[in-house]
Formats: structure tokens, C-alpha cells, sequence
């Protein structure tokens, strides 16, 4: 397996390239979620789980790592992984999804991090396997996430649900929403149920829970706010 090798110049480069990128590709992009989550040592270390239907997952949360200062890793398709190697050094490790040994080591591997004395430890995964789109319905999850979990009893998965859509603004808007721990008999039907009340979110203009990870141009805020 490839693993993660953090270099802190290069991981703080990504940041400032997807933050200059999606300002410049997204009209705003949103989050909904308890901050306190964040701020609670208990929250750690934390799983985020969610929905594997862009190809900007895995850069569009790199503005949630780095506005909450999360000593985070990705888990990634380890033949993708292969294709760009820069992201190995900002956190990234692979794992080979058509190996049942590959996929073990990494499992393995992705506890040993969890387990770490980091007090703000994080792992994001895509546990569908695979990248779906919004107009298909999502396959099951592959056993990683709750194999994970037996072995990290202390940490906490979280959902995390995400969609781009296109609205009256000139660019795309994305919106993410964070859900409240699920227990390993849960995992799937809670990031279903963080997915609907996003959707829900967005229909209803909901923003009691909303935080700008990058806000709308600044002639458009009075109609946003």
C-alpha cells in the first residue's frame, strides 16, 4: 500500500490552491454543523464518512481541515492515488480495493493513525468504494468503515454529505452538512438521513447552522445573508 507521507509545505500549499481555485469555481461553498464538535476533545479522533459523487471530493473538505485545524488523512483508491503522487504528501494513503490483503493492510494501517496521541486526529473515507453520481443510487458500503470502528471503539464517525448544484448565481453553489456520531449498526441509513435534511436545507434556504467555508462575492451578500 501507498502511505501517507505529510510534508506541512506542501500539505499548506494544497490548502491555498483549493481555496483560490474554488473561489473561482463556486459561488459560495457552505457547511452545516455543530462547531462545538470541533472544539470538544471528545469528538476525537473523528471519522468523516460521505458520499463519493464529485470529483472534488477529497479538495473541497480540505477547507473544513484547514478552518478547524484537523491533523487529518485521506484514504484513497490506491491506483489513483498512483496517478498523483503529490497528494501522498499531503496526507493521502491508498488502498487496493481489488485486493482483499490490500485492503486488510490498509484497514490496519488507518488504525494505527486513529490511534495516535494527535488531539485532533481525522480520517476521511468514501466507504461506497466508488464514485456515483447524483442520479444513481448509491451502492452499499464495503466493510472498511465499520471494521474501522471495531477497532477504534473511541472514535467518533461522523456523516458528511455533500451536493453541488446549480442555482440563480453565475457559478455552481456546494453545501456540505456534518451529522452527529453514528454507531457501526447505523452508519449507512445516518448518512442517508444527513443527505436528505441537507437536501432539505437547501429547499428551505435553511441557515440556522450555516457557516461560510469560502462566502459569496461581496455585492451579492445582502441577498444571501
Amino acid at each position: 500500500m501507498l502511505k501517507a507521507k505529510k510534508d506541512p509545505f506542501r500539505t499548506w500549499l494544497l490548502f491555498r490552491y483549493c481555496r483560490f481555485v474554488m473561489r473561482r469555481r463556486f459561488f459560495s461553498v457552505r457547511l452545516y454543523a455543530d462547531l462545538d464538535a470541533f472544539q470538544e476533545a471528545g469528538s476525537f479522533p473523528m471519522i468523516l464518512y460521505g458520499n463519493h459523487s464529485y470529483w472534488w471530493d477529497g479538495l473541497m473538505e480540505t477547507l473544513i481541515f484547514d478552518q478547524f485545524n484537523l491533523d487529518y488523512y485521506i484514504m484513497m483508491e490506491e491506483k489513483n492515488l498512483r496517478k498523483f503522487r503529490f497528494f501522498q504528501k499531503t496526507g493521502v494513503f491508498g488502498v487496493d480495493l481489488e485486493s482483499r490483503a490490500g485492503r486488510s493492510q490498509a484497514l490496519l494501517y488507518a488504525a494505527r493513525l486513529l490511534r495516535s496521541n494527535s488531539l485532533r486526529r481525522s480520517l476521511l473515507m468514501y466507504p461506497h468504494g466508488e464514485l456515483v453520481s447524483d442520479l444513481e443510487e448509491w451502492p452499499e458500503f464495503r466493510g472498511g468503515l465499520s471494521g474501522l470502528m471495531r477497532l477504534n471503539e473511541k472514535a467518533q464517525a461522523r456523516p458528511m454529505a455533500k451536493k453541488i448544484y446549480s442555482s440563480r448565481y453565475p457559478l455552481p453553489e456546494a453545501a456540505l452538512r456534518i451529522g452527529p456520531p453514528a454507531s457501526e449498526d447505523d452508519l449507512e441509513d445516518r448518512l442517508t438521513v444527513c443527505h436528505e435534511k441537507l437536501l432539505e436545507d437547501l429547499r428551505n434556504d435553511e441557515r440556522e447552522d450555516c457557516h461560510w467555508l469560502i462566502p459569496p462575492p461581496r455585492k451579492y451578500r445582502g441577498n444571501t445573508d
